[in-house]
């Protein structure tokens, strides 16, 4: 098994490459299918005539086989022919001239299913769903690589580099320019925009290397990908769904018994409080006579929106917080969508400056004691800063035909300067559980640490590091921790001494 900065798990997605088949032609003169009479001339005709069987991944019980076919009568003019079991046609579906040699690539660029085919060099995508092709091809860029719904091309030449990225837009049927990145090559001059928002992420002079491109590439490529929208049908909805936090008394007994949301919160979890609708952020903050003050903290994301804002009084123990969430749907509008949450407790803790460079687990381990064969490889930059780090070791009946598995994995990605932007952490759930099996850490300019996002079973935390205003010290004044718990934001805080 190899490992690499360019092969993690958590960040690489197949593009056309993944199940890339040259096609191999198939005759089918003797293929003795039934069909069913009447019957359409092409489907007669379909026994005399060349198909290309497609290698296509069913994962359907039922047996299919699928096969692009020329048209009699003009052989530039192929179509889909999809059979079941017993060789009998299920689907005819009309593809038009495709130019040879024919591609296929199955990457799963429809959200919610991963059975879907690309044709190439025609860019066709047909989505399958419930047992069928739906019939209707989508136009697709011939994309270098896929994430999810995200396609990325590639087009170079000596003066200009152009990276553009295509989300699947399947309501509409065709696809919308998200971002881009052109690099003008004999300036080094770099213009990162999302077309979406209508803004530049970046412009400026970058360092090139020896052959034309940016030296700093993956500082570059997190700005291109990340927390790109998948577009849907997305209504805007001005009701908040609330988590009302409330001190649980200390000579109260908790009840056994899980009949609500609530008790699996207070039971389970341990947050104490009770859900709450409100039809509006202006009834949310009248209820707790908040409205019209002005928030003491906000949080924009890298693209300039609001993440974040919290009112009220924290040295008083009376908080309440907004989170916001940002879609575009499929007629490209921005849509948000809010949660609230109350902080009635803020107790107070210790700070301790975390190492930036810690190899461990969020929970200070390393797996050694846990795997044989335990070893640690790290990379540095140019400055001589940890770059990529990993560590491996084969785990009892886990690990496959002795190989080694990944324990902890973590990249570093810096800015221009040379500052820490982000931390990319990721650990082996099977050794170490699957809370913050994934965390991201942001820094600032000066590399404090300011906000953390990772995963958990049942959605994902955010962690945000609150600094007093004008304050340029390393220690935050707070920490909000923020559960995002199925509807709702629940919160946690505490003061740093």
């Amino acid at each position: 098994m190899q490992y690499g900065k360019n092969l993690r798990s958590k960040r690489i997605v197949t593009g056309i490459a993944l199940f890339m088949a040259v096609f191999s032609l198939v005759g089918c003169a003797g293929r003795e299918a039934e069909t069913p009479s009447p019957t359409p001339t092409a489907l007669v005709a379909a026994k005399e005539r060349e198909e290309i069987r497609i290698d296509f991944p069913f994962y359907d019980s039922e047996e299919y086989e699928l096969t692009l076919a020329k048209l009699p009568d003009v052989p530039e003019e192929y179509e889909l022919m999809l059979y079941d079991g017993k060789g009998e046609v299920l689907q005819q579906i009309p593809c038009g001239k495709l130019t040879e040699p024919i591609r296929f690539s199955f990457d799963g660029i429809a959200y919610g299913t991963w059975n879907n085919l690309e044709i190439f060099p025609a860019g066709l995508l047909f989505i399958w769903k419930d047992g069928r092709f739906l019939p209707e091809a989508i136009e697709i860029p011939e994309y270098e690589e896929a994430r999810g719904t995200a396609m990325l091309t590639v087009t170079e030449d000596k003066e200009v580099l152009e990276r553009r990225i295509y989300l699947l837009n399947e309501t509409e049927g065709r696809t919308e320019m998200a971002r881009s990145a052109t690099l003008q090559r004999d300036t080094g001059r770099l213009t990162l925009r999302d077309h979406l928002e209508g803004q530049n992420l970046f412009e400026g002079i970058v360092r090139l290397d020896g052959d034309g491109n940016p030296v700093n590439q993956e500082y570059f490529d997190l700005l291109l990908w990340n927390n790109l929208s998948f577009l849907g049908d997305w209504q805007e909805d001005p009701r908040m769904d609330v988590w009302i936090s409330e001190e649980f008394p200390e000579e109260q007994t908790r009840e056994q018994g899980i009949s609500s949301f609530e008790d699996v919160q207070n039971y389970v979890f341990g947050n104490d409080g009770h859900a709450a609708e409100y039809e509006s952020m202006q009834a949310f903050l009248e209820a707790f006579g908040l409205w019209g003050s002005e928030p003491f903290f906000q949080y924009f994301d890298p693209y300039g929106n609001l993440q974040l804002e919290l009112y009220g009084d924290a040295s008083a123990e009376n908080v309440c917080g907004i989170a916001y969430t940002y879609r575009f749907n499929s007629q490209l509008e921005k849509v948000v969508y809010m949660k609230g949450f109350t902080v009635c407790e803020i107790p107070e803790a210790i700070w301790e400056t975390p190492d930036l460079f810690v190899t461990k687990t969020v929970d200070g381990r390393d797996g050694s004691e846990w795997v044989e064969d335990y070893e640690e490889s790290i990379e540095y930059t140019d400055q001589g800063r940890p770059d990529y780090f990993i560590s491996t070791g084969k785990i009892d009946d886990w690990s496959i035909e002795d190989q080694q598995q990944r324990m902890v994995e973590i990249n570093y990605i810096y800015r221009e300067d040379g500052t820490l932007y982000c931390r990319d952490y990721d650990h082996n759930g099977q050794v170490f559980g699957t809370t913050l099996q994934t965390c991201d850490s942001y820094y600032d300019e000066q590399e404090r640490i300011v906000f953390e996002t990772g995963y958990i079973t049942h959605g994902h935390v955010e962690y945000y590091y609150i600094y007093e205003e004008g304050d340029t010290g390393s220690k935050p004044a707070y920490i909000l921790y923020i559960d995002h718990n199925l509807n709702y934001a629940i919160p946690s805080m505490v003061k740093l001494l």
